[in-house]
């Protein structure tokens, strides 16, 4: 009988047992303490992370300025050797460098990359910094030194190209400056500096998991002070969310979250639902603006008649092609074109066929001119051509074709017209303009000079000269 009680009193027990264990698995504090202890793992682990990548960088950054600086004053102590393409020399400056313990690989090369003497301290480390045929060095970044990792001989190297410069500070075009006669490229063998990095990853490693270990405690204590409130919290959540007798979310879970998700999840909803539309209607009102923006903007930059950007348009072109020309000490042409008995042309046959005279001419531009040419309507029947990186010389050729082109089509088009066209031309280094305003006044300056020249009969057609070349 004493036997029989027992063995009920123990499986009454045991369901009692596990549904105390569920209801704790499902428990907002145990989940507080697997999110407590989660978060400091990843937290620990993202810490370790980056130490160990700080640490290997001020362990790299430091051997980098030292390949940086051993690069530097050996391509100033060679310089001569370099210069004088003393094989000889640099052949014994390579095999004292490859003694030495810290070097993995050197190069020496002249200005245009030939290889005049190169050395290794194992066969195979040099295929990565010369051609296949190892006559030629494949040049990197100047003076940025790099990590390389070679495998398959189980070497790190620090490497670094750093241009040789010649002791002379006369250049042999006879500008002033030290030219480059040569290159160097050094390698550091740093293999040491990576164990010892792996070392240090290895320890904050065990590092991070004692700390994660020690926030379990920390974590259950946590948990207990907290947890607690949230029930009530979630009551009274529940009660303002439930204002509305419609609303109603669709969460069953079995702790305090579920009922604090039930009530904020339907304001949430709704607020998801408004915010949804709101985003929408906002991102097409953007669209629209935009689009509208880049329609308006091209059409302030347009004339409307010829399609040619007009004259505010082009002032802001030519003064930023100005600069970049003074910067960069490239020519910079500019061509001022008028029609000749335009008005006359217009009094005749109508200011229809002015208007289309004036079309052909902004076709004729159109068609002659490269990619990174501008051309605009100055105004009224004058027009304006900007040619960067190109010479008054070259520039002259396109005037030829533009003028031969517009007398063609004027006159397939209007043979009775007497319009014609007078081009100006002015270059950045033929008149030493010293503004943008200044360049468009020299080629207005030549526009007129040649219509003076042809009133007075000094000037005569020419021939048509080969086509400028187009990029």
């Amino acid at each position: 009988m004493d036997d029989a009680s027992t063995s009920l009193e123990r499986n009454e027990a045991q369901p009692g047992t596990r549904s105390q264990w569920r209801m704790f698995i499902r428990s907002l504090r145990f989940k507080a303490f697997v999110l407590i202890v989660l978060i400091l793992a990843v937290v620990t682990s993202i810490s370790s992370t980056l130490t160990t990548r700080v640490t290997g960088q001020v362990f790299y950054e430091n051997e980098y300025a030292r390949t940086r600086e051993w690069a530097q004053s050996l391509a100033i102590s060679t310089a001569e050797a370099v210069q004088a393409q003393d094989q000889q020399s640099l052949g014994l400056t390579v095999q004292d460098l490859i003694k030495t313990n810290s070097v993995a690989y050197v190069v020496f090369s002249d200005a245009a990359g030939e290889v005049l003497v190169s050395g290794e301290v194992k066969s195979g480390l040099l295929q990565s910094v010369l051609s296949p045929d190892g006559q030629t060095l494949n040049l990197k970044a100047m003076n940025v030194p790099q990590l390389v990792w070679n495998k398959e001989l189980g070497l790190a190297c620090s490497e670094v190209s750093v241009p040789v410069l010649s002791k002379s500070t006369i250049r042999p075009t006879g500008t002033s400056g030290r030219a480059i006669v040569g290159y160097l490229h050094l390698a550091i063998d740093v293999t040491a500096t990576k164990a010892q990095l792996e070392q240090v990853s290895r320890r904050v490693r065990q590092i991070a998991l004692f700390m994660v270990l020690l926030a379990v405690p920390c974590s259950i204590f946590v948990t207990r002070r907290v947890v607690a409130p949230l029930k009530e919290l979630a009551q009274t959540a529940c009660a303002i969310a439930k204002g509305s007798t419609d609303a109603r979310a669709h969460i069953h879970t079995e702790d305090e979250i579920g009922d604090l998700a039930q009530s904020f999840n339907t304001m949430a909803d709704r607020l998801t639902e408004s915010r949804m539309e709101l985003l929408e209607l906002n991102a097409e009102l953007e669209g629209r603006v935009e689009q509208r923006t880049r329609e308006l903007q091209e059409l302030a930059a347009r004339d409307p008649l010829t399609g040619l950007y007009n004259r505010r348009h082009f002032g802001e072109v030519i003064a930023r092609e100005f600069a970049a020309a003074e910067r960069y000490d490239a020519d910079l042409a500019c061509l001022m074109l008028d029609l000749d008995r335009f008005k006359e042309t217009n009094d005749r046959f109508g200011h229809r066929t002015g208007d289309e005279v004036l079309a052909i001419m902004a076709q004729v531009i159109g068609t002659e001119l490269r990619g990174s040419d501008v051309a605009a309507r100055f105004g009224g029947d004058e027009y304006i051509i900007l040619l960067p990186q190109t010479s008054a010389a070259s520039a002259a050729v396109l005037v030829d074709r533009i003028a031969d082109r517009f007398k063609e089509e004027v006159s397939r088009k209007f043979p009775d017209a007497p319009v014609g066209v007078s081009i100006g031309v002015a270059s950045l280094r033929s008149t030493r303009a010293s503004s943008a305003e200044a360049l468009i006044h020299e080629a207005d300056v030549a526009l007129y000079t040649v219509k003076d020249a042809r009133k007075s009969g000094l000037l005569r057609d020419k021939r048509p000269r080969p086509a400028r070349p187009r990029s």
